[in-house]
């Protein structure tokens, strides 16, 4: 590990990669040329086999701490690493294949720094394509606390990669917690909102990539049962004030409940619903060739999945209404 002096900054920017070589450099510099520069920047390398340490290494910055990892542990345990050392009064996160706009970090300063009684603060965002050329849609989140509080048990109205929270209310709610390694963003933020404030700035301050590498067939499934636990734990701390995770003699009950939905994960219909998660993937980057072909493959692992069916029929609808515009349209210029 390496550490600039031992002055304490304002911010302190935590972003773990492994195998992130694809779209490092546009993450790490959108952090070196933000418009607020009184941060550290600890990049936790987990274990990389990539390039990742030589594009790392390239940098000279010395607002910028390196940890490196002998092998991959996970996101929960590096992100932690990076939050025992950080020295900042705000702990601001990244995504190793993300895009910070230039005045995120200002921003997300001024509003905590105006606002004491918020201890969490993210923004808006939009989707890019693979290849960062298009940008697909714009995220808008929930502005208010009431709105989060109201809407967070419905969906995921946080985006963590670009939050920025005060050290001393992360220091209270704990560590990310390891055993929901694949819904770790979702169990941190709804636990600070049980006990902080939050808000959400509505401006687009941060560009998250879109590519299969972040998607695996194997893991949809997997992924989907972790959600569904983190909400469930959520609903008994509301209710109990703590959650079985949280209590040592109901612990081992969870983890293995963990284990038997992670043996199931690679079952047909876990998989059918990977290639359907795939299929909206490549929807949404307009690449339609594949969309079908993704979809087909879900519908012959599971011909039953309604939803698989619903979504084809979304397809025929929409492209009823192309033809129906397109008569509409001619029809109307013919009368010009």
């Amino acid at each position: 590990m390496s550490k600039d002096s031992h002055d304490s900054h304002k911010v302190s920017v935590i972003m773990s990669v492994y195998n992130g070589e694809q779209f490092l450099r546009k993450a790490i510099e959108s952090i070196l040329n933000q418009t607020f520069k009184d941060f550290e920047f600890i990049i936790i390398n987990d274990g990389s086999t990539d390039k990742t340490q030589e594009i790392v290494d390239s940098y000279k910055d010395p607002r910028i701490v390196v940890i490196k990892n002998q092998q991959n542990i996970g996101l929960p345990k590096s992100l932690n690493k990076g939050l025992e050392i950080a020295r900042g009064e705000y702990i601001a996160r990244m995504d190793a294949d993300d895009i910070s706009l230039p005045d995120r970090l200002e921003k997300q300063v001024k509003l905590l720094d105006n606002h004491r009684n918020i201890g969490y603060v993210s923004n808006n965002w939009s989707r890019l394509t693979e290849n960062g050329q298009k940008e697909m849609c714009i995220c808008k989140l929930p502005v208010t606390y009431e709105e989060i509080q109201k809407e967070s048990m419905k969906w995921d109205c946080f985006c963590h990669a670009s939050s920025m929270f005060r050290k001393v209310c992360q220091q209270e709610i704990g560590l990310y917690r390891p055993e929901l390694e694949l819904s770790e963003n979702t169990d941190f933020c709804l636990r600070f909102s049980e006990k902080f404030q939050m808000a959400n700035i509505p401006e687009l301050l941060y560009k998250r990539h879109i590519h299969l590498k972040s998607i695996s067939v194997e893991k949809t499934y997997e992924q989907q049962q972790f959600v569904k636990l983190t909400l469930d734990l959520a609903r008994e701390r509301r209710l109990y004030c703590n959650d079985r995770l949280q209590i040592p003699e109901k612990r081992q009950e969870v983890i293995n409940y963990i284990n038997l939905f992670k043996k199931k994960s690679a079952t047909r219909i876990a998989r059918a619903e990977g290639y359907l998660y795939q299929s909206r993937f490549f929807r949404i980057v307009e690449d339609r060739k594949r969309t079908f072909q993704f979809l087909i493959k879900s519908l012959i692992l599971n011909p039953f999945n309604y939803r698989a069916w619903l979504y084809i029929g979304s397809f025929f609808t929409a492209g009823i209404r192309k033809v129906f515009n397109r008569i509409v349209i001619s029809t109307r210029l013919q009368n010009v």
